[in-house]
């Protein structure tokens, strides 16, 4: 085998093994890709269904402040404080 096949079939070898690793690049990248897409898609989507539990609880909170009000309902704290035997600590 002369010197000059030797260097071709070198290059050939580096070039397809070149070309294996750019498509194996490819793959991850597409990967990333679709992970980041994913994430982001997921990160919108909590965002909106958090936003939307949010108003819930507050239009609950509110509620509650109004029955309580309604009904006359001290502080909750206050109250446990209340009933404490003398000379007992609340934790």
């Amino acid at each position: 085998m002369s010197s000059v096949q030797r260097h071709r079939e070198a290059l050939q070898r580096r070039t397809q093994g070149d070309w294996a690793e750019r498509e194996y690049v490819e793959l991850i990248s597409g990967s990333l890709k679709r992970l980041a897409d994913f994430l982001n898609a997921f990160d919108m989507s909590v965002k909106g269904r958090m936003s939307n539990l949010n108003e819930k609880l507050t239009g609950l909170e509110r509620k509650v402040t109004y029955l309580e009000a309604k009904v006359g309902l001290e502080d909750p704290d206050e109250v446990d404080e209340a009933h404490e035997e003398p000379g007992t600590e609340s934790v």
